[in-house]
């Protein structure tokens, strides 16, 4: 049985529980998509919602490709001829699921309470499919990502062992995807799909897979196990600061009247963007790792840990489903946030409990 290292588990909870937050603040008005949205009813809403967004969007979804490629090849070792069976199994099947039901099931239940049953029969039956539609998006990848690194891993492999976590090459890494990342938003600023293919312009090609091969090297060549507290505390106050920076930049530069110069076109805004959510988001996702390592290495309650994807897998639907039944009320922005927010968290791990349960009987 393979040993499993606490404190990723236990990040895992939080980046599970930070994308729960992020997509209930889009829900009552923050800049990110959701299935349900309604506008923020205050000056305070809108700028607390936006900076949930700001705060967690640049590094949430690349830790976890961090934390995905890191625990790759212990995991391809384990399995052997069977890895990719493996993955197919663990990704591709949740990932078929949510696309058959669990997104159908979400516009499903916004016609049952705009319209009533017929509706929601009729929205759920004639839903096209999407591969990797909703969050599913992200699974999506990770198996891309995954077949790939089976294809071409053992010819990167080398190149990857001599790689070196210098200052210049830091930097320049974190300038060079943000270009890139500025470069794709000039043409296509906005979330595209593609027939069975989703791609969310602004954070590729480089960021995600870029982060997955990190996750790698770091395995390989054991930067974990030498990142010390100090370290880690330096990357933290790192993110602290270019926080504060690119606060006084947005200011400055018209964030407050025109959001969109910080989101696509030819506007040395919009760079800053690109370029400080890299540097950010990097630093935050090494910041958190030693943090964790140092202070969160020990197993916390299997129902909380290790149900994290399953988690991740069902809470659109969950997070509609409360969303839906709130609306009933009229909340403001910022209750009706924390009030979905914390029912979504609650529900959505106890159902992954349930249901790991109802699972693990039905192997024996």
């Amino acid at each position: 049985m393979k040993a499993r290292l606490a404190y990723l588990d236990n990040l895992k909870v939080l980046l599970t529980a930070l994308v729960i937050l992020l997509h209930a603040s889009a829900a009552y008005g923050g800049p990110t998509n959701f299935t349900v949205k309604q506008p923020a009813d205050s000056a305070l809403a809108t700028g607390v919602l936006a900076a949930i967004a700001v705060l967690c969007q640049p590094f949430i979804l690349g830790c976890y490709f961090f934390i995905a490629g890191y625990l790759t090849p212990p995991a391809q070792a384990r399995h052997g001829a069977q890895f990719l069976r493996h993955r197919l199994v663990h990704l591709g099947l949740p990932l078929l699921a949510y696309d058959l039901i669990g997104e159908r099931l979400q516009l499903a239940l916004v016609a049952l309470a705009e319209h009533g049953w017929p509706a929601a029969v009729t929205t759920f039956c004639t839903t096209p499919f999407e591969l990797g539609s909703g969050p599913l998006w992200f699974v999506e990848r990770l198996l891309v990502f995954t077949l790939l690194w089976a294809l071409v891993g053992r010819q990167l492999m080398p190149w990857l062992h001599r790689l070196r976590p210098t200052l210049p090459l830091i930097l320049g890494g974190i300038a060079g995807v943000g270009l890139v990342s500025f470069l794709i938003r000039v043409v296509c600023p906005f979330y595209v799909s593609w027939h069975l293919l989703t791609l969310d312009c602004p954070c590729l090609p480089l960021q995600y897979p870029l982060y997955f091969l990190l996750g790698v090297t770091a395995y390989e060549n054991e930067w974990l196990a030498r990142l010390d507290f100090a370290q880690a505390l330096t990357w933290l106050l790192s993110a602290g600061l270019s926080l504060g920076l690119f606060f006084a930049i947005y200011l400055a530069g018209g964030g407050l009247t025109d959001l969109l110069l910080f989101a696509s076109g030819w506007h040395w805004q919009s760079l800053v963007a690109a370029v400080w959510e890299q540097g950010f988001g990097l630093a935050l996702t090494v910041g958190l790792l030693g943090l964790f390592r140092r202070y969160a290495d020990i197993p916390w309650p299997g129902w909380l840990s290790r149900s994290t994807f399953t988690v991740y897998v069902i809470h659109a639907p969950v997070l509609v489903a409360v969303w839906l039944w709130l609306e009933q009320w009229p909340w403001p922005s910022l209750a009706g946030f924390a009030l979905t927010s914390g029912l979504t968290l609650v529900l959505s791990w106890t159902l992954s409990a349930s249901l790991t349960h109802i699972f693990t009987e039905a192997r024996r």
